[in-house]
């Protein structure tokens, strides 16, 4: 409380404040990080509360800006642009207070007002590091949108969005495509019944039909079917889903341990859903054929082939 409060003493204290903090943030444990979070969010609400009380000698105005340009903002681009991906991921994670609260119209104002003319060009860059990074946080903050703008500028928000995960999906750079798969199944999932049934159809086709058989990289292809594993926990996308999960069915004998790995957890996670049979999705005698393969390989206690253990029994 007492460092947050500094925050809103006088504008000039700001910067030099946040760099003090800033320079640490790699490195410290995962409660001072929370307490630095907590520190920026309060000093951030504090500053917006008071902005209109006229007792205040201090200029509120210009604390709320000098907090959102130097501080907010700061944080956003380099959970962006760090050099180093678990640095980038560390530096997001002082925002998470800001995204929880996203759905709070002053912050989704706020949101929208610094990371617009960051986080879209972030995800044109050439940068594959970039790329890869501004995905998160367009998770972090979908639908990205000025919640005073009305519902046709959320439309055009939203079209971007799908068009931004469309382009990540098809990238020339295979973990970008990975991180594409992964941030369209996540936005997706938590936001079925908001998306374009259109834009849902497109995306599902790039997920099943191009990374599922995507000859390049197996972590595409992994990532294809967790992707789906994704989608299944929102309930309201198993009728869409049921169909085209057979779809992903031949992966059960990819070359790629880690590939067939993912579709056994996913058929562990359709098992629990009702209405659904996992051997839909892979007939038995397919995944009989794979477990005598998994033991004639010599490992006959790896990971695969416990997992169908698993799945085979008290089916």
């Amino acid at each position: 409380k007492f460092i947050s409060h500094l925050f809103r003493l006088h504008p000039s204290f700001v910067n030099d404040l946040h760099q003090a903090i800033k320079v640490q943030l790699p490195c410290v444990k995962r409660s001072i990080l929370k307490a630095y979070a907590e520190i920026y969010f309060t000093a951030w609400k504090a500053s917006c509360d008071s902005r209109n009380n006229d007792s205040e000698e201090v200029d509120r105005d210009d604390i709320q800006t000098a907090i959102e340009e130097n501080v907010l903002q700061d944080i956003m681009h380099a959970g962006i642009h760090a050099a180093v991906p678990n640095t980038a991921k560390t530096v997001r994670s002082v925002l998470d207070q800001f995204y929880t609260k996203k759905k709070t119209p002053v912050v989704e104002s706020m949101l929208h007002r610094l990371y617009g003319p960051l986080l879209w060009r972030a995800l044109s860059s050439s940068n594959a590091r970039v790329r890869i990074q501004a995905s998160f946080v367009l998770v972090d903050t979908f639908p990205l949108r000025d919640p005073d703008a009305g519902r046709e500028a959320t439309e055009v928000c939203v079209k971007k969005s799908m068009a931004a995960l469309a382009s990540l999906l098809e990238d020339d750079i295979p973990s970008v495509r990975v991180a594409g798969a992964t941030a369209a199944s996540k936005i997706l999932s938590s936001f079925w019944v908001a998306i374009p049934s259109k834009d849902i159809q497109s995306l599902l086709n790039l997920i099943i039909t191009k990374h599922a058989s995507d000859a390049t990289s197996s972590n595409v292809r992994a990532s294809a079917v967790v992707a789906m594993q994704t989608l299944l926990e929102e309930e309201k996308t198993h009728a869409v889903l049921r169909p085209l999960l057979p779809s992903l069915g031949n992966l059960i004998h990819d070359k790629t341990d880690k590939v067939r790995l993912a579709v056994v957890k996913l058929l562990l996670h359709v098992k629990k859903i009702r209405g659904m049979k996992y051997y839909h999705v892979v007939p038995a005698h397919h995944l009989l054929v794979r477990l005598e393969d998994e033991g004639n390989r010599g490992n006959p206690t790896g990971p695969v082939s416990v997992a169908l253990t698993d799945l085979l029994s008290n089916s």
